[in-house]
Parts: C-alpha cells; sequence; structure tokens
C-alpha cells in the first residue's frame, strides 16, 4: 500500500520521509509512522501493530526508521509486488516439412544355399598314425608299389574323421570287398579345408540315401583301403 500511495502521488521517498518527519530529527517514531499510514489513508493501524511493522523495517534496531532503511523497504516492497518474468522460454515454432517420398529398398539378390552338411554317429575308434593330407601325398610321391604298399601297413587300419564336398556318386566296384560295401554306392570328392581328392565306398543298405547327396557336405569316418595311382586318390571305406 505505501509503495502504491507514492506511486500515485508521485511524491519521492525523500518528500514522504521529509513530510511525516514531524521533529525533522531525521528519522521517524512508531507514533509518527502511525499518523503517517492514518493520515494518508494507507492504513489505521493500532499502535503494537505500527510497532511490529517499524521494527521490520528498522535495520540497525534502534527503534526509529532513518530514510535508508525506508528507502530499502519500499524497494523490497517494489521487488516483491512487481511481475515476474516467466522463466521458461516460448516454444520454438515447428515447422513441418513436405516428406519425401518413401523409396523401397532394391531387394537384395539372394544368397546362394551352402551345401547341407550330413552328420553321422560314428564309433570310437583308433586314428590312424599319419593325418590323412599327409597320408595322400606320400602315397602320391612313391616311385614304387612296394613303397606304397609300406605306407598303407604302417598305419595298420587306423580311420580318419573328416568332412568332403560330394562332388559324383558311382556304383560301388572292386574285388574282396566286405559284404556289407557290395552292391553300394562309392562318394567322390574333395576332403573340406584340403586340396586332396578321395573315394569312400558306402554301404548298400544306404543306397537310397546316397541317390540325392551329390553337392552336400558329409561328416563320415573312414580307413584307407588302397591307391587308385591312375587318378591319383586315395579310395576308402566307410565305417560301418
Amino acid at each position: 500500500m505505501l509503495s502504491e500511495y507514492l506511486s500515485n502521488s508521485e511524491q519521492s521517498i525523500y518528500q514522504f520521509f521529509k513530510s511525516i518527519d514531524l521533529d525533522d530529527s531525521g528519522k521517524i517514531d512508531a507514533y509518527e509512522f502511525q499518523m503517517a499510514l492514518k493520515e494518508t489513508g494507507i492504513a489505521d493501524l493500532p499502535p503494537w501493530e505500527t510497532s511490529s511493522l517499524v521494527a521490520v523495517i528498522d535495520a540497525d534496531n534502534d527503534g526509529q526508521i532513518n530514510l535508508p532503511e525506508l528507502d530499502i523497504a519500499i524497494a523490497k516492497i517494489r521487488n516483491a509486488t512487481s511481475p515476474k518474468e516467466s522463466d521458461s522460454e516460448p516454444e520454438p515454432e515447428v515447422i513441418e516439412q513436405e516428406s519425401e517420398p518413401e523409396v523401397e529398398p532394391e531387394p537384395e539378390p539372394e544368397a546362394e544355399p551352402e551345401p547341407e552338411v550330413i552328420q553321422e554317429e560314428v564309433r570310437v575308434i583308433e586314428e590312424a598314425s599319419i593325418n590323412l593330407h599327409d597320408l595322400v601325398h606320400q602315397l602320391g610321391e612313391a616311385r614304387f608299389a612296394s613303397e606304397r604298399s609300406a605306407i598303407m601297413d604302417s598305419i595298420d587300419g587306423g580311420a580318419y574323421n573328416f568332412s568332403i564336398e560330394v562332388s559324383g556318386v558311382e556304383r560301388t566296384l572292386g574285388i574282396g570287398l566286405d559284404e556289407y560295401l557290395r552292391g553300394g554306392r562309392s562318394l567322390a570328392g574333395n576332403v573340406v579345408g584340403d586340396d586332396i581328392e578321395v573315394l569312400i565306398r558306402m554301404p548298400s543298405s544306404r543306397n537310397e540315401e546316397m541317390e540325392n547327396i551329390k553337392g552336400s557336405v558329409i561328416e563320415l569316418t573312414a580307413t584307407a583301403s588302397d591307391w587308385n595311382n591312375l587318378r591319383k586318390r586315395l579310395d576308402m571305406n566307410h565305417i560301418e
């Protein structure tokens, strides 16, 4: 109310202070302040409320109000009653852009199907003393049949477990074959992960399975049987 009165009356704080300092002491006591509020129509307060108000304004606690104390009090009132600026900034205007037409991606070329890997259960057997790669190369480099025979004897019927990619299926031929191989099919192909070619004689009981196995990768266990010197290929027998 005091701040509003000063604004409406166009009085400065100094002029207002001088007008209510009745004894020209440079300070306003509670009585002078009570009379000033009443005569200006600001408020008609009882003495105890006026004393409480003076105590709030009286910064140096001498029981009276001087000009700087009144100036500070009115400034605080004006700051408290002035409208605060909004803390929030206005949201930026969102301008919608025309969406570009969606372009459907070209379908990726279908990957060629990988050869089917066929695994079979094998029983625990004794492995050969020479790995398959070395065996084939030793047989291929041997100059005489006696050398090849000695190499075959050295592995003593040991077995090999490996995978081949089947390049062809043919009827099994040979003399002195075991009963389970007679009338069967043989798989020709390269050992997976190596450069050697082998022929695997399969059991006749699996003839129907062999009809559509070309192009597949099959994992199996077989023993070395003989060396085809003309084809430079190791012929092997599947273990039943």
